[in-house]
C-alpha cells in the first residue's frame, strides 16, 4: 500500500511582552522585554509616527537578547517601537502575528541663556552679581554650577539647587580688583543631561582717580 509523505510545519511565535522604553538622556532610550514563547530572535523597528507595517520603521535590532540601548537619537523627539518575534528551524520561518509596542521621548537639554554682565561688558563695579537663565522644557528641576578661574584653574564658587525655569544669581568675592578681566561660565544638569555654557569674561572698572590730600599748615610765626 502507499505511505503518505511526511510533513513538517513550524508553528508561529507568541510577540514579545512587558516592552519597555526608559529615557536615559537626550540621545539614548534604553528597551527591554520578554522573549515571546516559541521565538528564536526578537526583530524591532523604530520610527517617529505610531503604527506601521513590519519593514517600514527603521529596523534596530534582531538577536536573541532582552534588552538594547538605541543611541544617537535626537533630542526633545518622541520615538515609537513595535517588537515582533522571529522564529526558523531548518529551512522554515515564522514571524509572530502580531507585535508589542512602546514610546517615549528623549530628554530635553536644559538651555542657558541671557548672562549678567553681557559677555565682554567693560567698567563693570567690583564683585557684580552674574545672572544667567536657564529653561527645561520638560519641567526638570535642575542644579546650576558656577565657576570662574581667577586662581588659574576652572573652580566652582556657587551652586543653585533644586531649581526650575528662571533667571538666578552669585557674586564671587574675588572678582574684586580694578581694570582686570574675569572669566566665568556655569554647568546646568537635570539629572539626565547636562549643558556647559559658554565661557564668559567682564572687566572691571578703573580705580578711582582721587584728588592728592592737603595739609593744612598754618604759618610759621
Amino acid at each position: 500500500s502507499d505511505t503518505g509523505n511526511d510533513m513538517t510545519f513550524l508553528t508561529k511565535p507568541q510577540p514579545p511582552t512587558n516592552l519597555q522604553a526608559q529615557t536615559n538622556n537626550s540621545t539614548v532610550i534604553y528597551l527591554t522585554w520578554t522573549k515571546g514563547t516559541g521565538a528564536n530572535n526578537t526583530y524591532i523597528e523604530r520610527n517617529t509616527t505610531q503604527g506601521w507595517a513590519r519593514g517600514q520603521g527603521t529596523m534596530i535590532y534582531n538577536g536573541t537578547n532582552t534588552n538594547y540601548e538605541d543611541t544617537g537619537l535626537s533630542e526633545n523627539t518622541t520615538y515609537y517601537y513595535q517588537a515582533w518575534s522571529y522564529t526558523t528551524w531548518d529551512n522554515l520561518q515564522q514571524w509572530s502575528d502580531t507585535n508589542a509596542t512602546a514610546s517615549n521621548k528623549t530628554n530635553a537639554i536644559p538651555t542657558i541663556t541671557d548672562e549678567g554682565p553681557s559677555n565682554g561688558s567693560i567698567n563693570i563695579s567690583l564683585t557684580p552679581q552674574m545672572n544667567i537663565t536657564i529653561n527645561d522644557y520638560d519641567g526638570d528641576s535642575m542644579t546650576i554650577t558656577w565657576y570662574s578661574n581667577t586662581s588659574g584653574s576652572w573652580v566652582a564658587f556657587g551652586t543653585n539647587t533644586s531649581v526650575g525655569n528662571g533667571t538666578y544669581h552669585q557674586t564671587n568675592s574675588n572678582f574684586s580688583s580694578y581694570s582686570t578681566t574675569y572669566w566665568w561660565n556655569v554647568t546646568v544638569t537635570d539629572g539626565k543631561d547636562t549643558n556647559t555654557s559658554a565661557i564668559f569674561h567682564f572687566t572691571t572698572q578703573s580705580a578711582p582717580n582721587n584728588p592728592p590730600s592737603q595739609n593744612n599748615e598754618t604759618p610759621a610765626n
